[in-house]
């Protein structure tokens, strides 16, 4: 399976789950998926440098996403993960429990898609 394949792979298990917790209306699973999302999306981004090129007249300026590897995949939602959990302990220092608890539940949802990149990585490990 290609890095791009992968990556696809996993957005679009992730947006299978988004989709589920919309319909269940689960606006704390959503809010987790969307930031896993968002993050993916956010780093396979072209660099600006790329993207700044000029196209040929009567050209697309569809620019192609960067391919990430499944260890990037992986520490992008590993690092989103942890920006939530930090988020929850700054938010039950203020004295804010039920943010801090939601911040919390999306963590461990965003770590739950894991197992789906490790499930769907099939390229051998270094």
């Amino acid at each position: 399976m290609s890095n791009g394949s992968l990556l696809d792979a996993v957005r679009a298990e992730i947006s299978s789950r988004l989709k589920s917790a919309l319909k269940g209306r689960d606006r704390v699973s959503a809010d987790a998926l969307r930031a896993a999302l968002s993050a993916l999306d956010n780093a396979s981004a072209q660099p600006l440098s790329v993207v700044a090129q000029p196209f040929p007249y009567g050209s697309s300026a569809e620019v192609p996403r960067r391919e990430l590897s499944g260890a990037e995949i992986e520490a992008l939602l590993v690092t989103e993960a942890d920006a939530h959990a930090a988020a929850a302990v700054q938010y039950e220092r203020l004295g804010h429990a039920d943010r801090a608890d939601r911040l919390r539940r999306e963590a461990e949802i965003i770590r739950g898609t894991l197992e789906h990149v490790a499930a769907a990585d099939t390229t051998p490990a270094p």
